[in-house]
């Protein structure tokens, strides 16, 4: 019989990954965990018992695809939505709408656990169809549940409009480390990288590639944190230390190995034309089980990076603005406005983006693949070619629609900055870009 699943015991990672969820929402388990040859995941109710059945290989093979153990954990954060929405007890309900619930649930869940609004849309990406089924909505109707749950989530200090939080909410579930390891850093850390001129959310800059042994780390979320000095003139002076930190989530795989970038902006750096160098040192932290605080689980990790930057770009941003209130094709929005003064450059082809982001400067995910970046943030880009006119002064003009912001209903403070590139011979090359974010005020109805 082609429908009949087999279950088996569930593995101690997927036990852990469940628990989690469950202390963020503050709710005991009233369903069990089990291993089995469904498809991917499902949640069932039989026997009177409530079961949650997930595919071990389907599982391991999204997280090493994707590179991150947040799709799998939202799939299960999925499946405990449908449990908690009584999806399992109604069949009558409408299918669409029933996926959707679980959607906004999963969005909320990922996001007070601390992923990132792309991250909790990392599934969906992954595995929904472009157009709706007979059982699941449309990949774009997905992804706006799941954002909707996320905002929901960002919105909701204390209360939540989906379960009940007591004013303290519990704390996260964290594995510890056993006493008998002794965990260094050359254990941990194999190798580490640099790429230079790199282009991430509009900033040029490197970005440092780390390759981390697994062998000795659970399942949970750790933080790198890296001290750089900069190695100034022949001599070798040191220059003033700069710190930087990024959170990541590791666990143990096959291959005892993942690897993890950490990306800095040139405009961070006390870079200059040239080559730069930098002396570095590594510490991997684990939140302590018992108060949260960042407890260091390694020795110091010692090594010398280099990087080049070439910039004879002549570009300045003169100012922008927003122009409310403006059509286009039938659609309402906004115009940004940028003046330019350019020397050199001239019949080139360049680019003038515009990135845009909440008040807290998270960038804006973009839903429908209408007005983004490769990578999915809200963007607007205007091509133009520069020409000796006007003592190389010129005002470029770009359209976003109101409702390509994706903001939900209420007074928003947005924010944007502005970026100048020149595409040739298939590369893209950053000229200026603006430094601070400016803002404006939107009111969604």
């Amino acid at each position: 019989n082609s429908d009949r699943y087999y279950i088996f015991d569930s593995d101690e990672n997927a036990e852990k990954v469940l628990k989690r969820i469950l202390d963020y929402i503050g709710l005991p388990s009233n369903f069990k965990l089990q291993a089995s040859t469904v498809p991917n995941a499902s949640a069932v109710i039989q026997d009177n018992q409530r079961y949650i059945f997930y595919n071990q290989l389907f599982m391991d093979h999204l997280a090493d695809k994707t590179d991150t153990d947040w799709a799998a954990i939202s799939i299960l954060a999925h499946e405990i939505g449908h449990h908690l929405s009584g999806h399992t007890l109604d069949d009558n309900r409408d299918r669409h709408t029933m996926e959707l619930e679980a959607d906004v649930f999963s969005g909320y869940v990922l996001q007070r656990m601390g992923a990132t609004k792309e991250e909790a849309m990392i599934a969906v990406n992954e595995l929904a169809d472009e157009t709706s089924t007979t059982t699941h909505p449309s990949k774009s109707d997905r992804k706006i549940a799941v954002a909707n749950g996320w905002i929901k989530a960002k919105d909701h200090s204390n209360t939540t409009g989906i379960v009940a939080q007591s004013a303290e909410a519990p704390k996260p579930y964290v594995p510890q480390i056993e006493k008998t390891k002794t965990v260094v850093i050359r254990d941990l850390i194999q190798n580490a990288g640099v790429r230079e001129n790199i282009l991430q959310f509009g900033d040029k800059g490197i970005e440092l590639m780390f390759n981390f042994s697994t062998e000795f780390l659970d399942l949970d979320q750790y933080k790198l944190q890296l001290d750089l000095v900069p190695v100034l003139g022949a001599e070798g002076r040191r220059g003033e230390s700069l710190s930087y930190s990024k959170e990541y989530e590791l666990y143990p795989n096959k291959d005892n190995r993942l690897r993890r970038t950490l990306f800095i902006p040139y405009s961070d750096l006390p870079s200059k034309n040239g080559v730069n160098k930098l002396a570095a040192k590594a510490i991997l932290y684990k939140r302590g089980a018992s108060d949260g605080e960042w407890v260091p689980i390694s020795r110091d990790k010692k090594f010398q990076l280099a990087y080049k930057i070439e910039d004879k770009s002549e570009v300045d941003i003169v100012a922008s603005w927003i122009q409310h209130g403006n059509y286009k094709r039938n659609k309402s929005g906004f115009d940004l406005v940028v003046d330019l003064k350019m020397k050199g450059n001239i019949g080139d082809e360049c680019i003038l983006i515009a990135w845009f982001f909440d008040e807290d400067g998270n960038p804006l995910v973009d839903l429908d693949n209408s007005y983004c970046t490769k990578n999915g943030l809200v963007a607007t880009s205007r091509n133009f070619t520069p020409r000796a006119l006007n003592n190389g002064e010129f005002r470029l003009q770009s359209f976003l629609p109101y409702h390509e912001l994706h903001l939900t209903e209420g007074t928003h403070t947005v924010k944007y900055n502005v970026g100048v590139y020149k595409r040739k011979e298939g590369r893209v090359t950053l000229l200026k870009k603006t430094s601070e974010l400016k803002e404006f005020e939107y009111t969604v109805e």
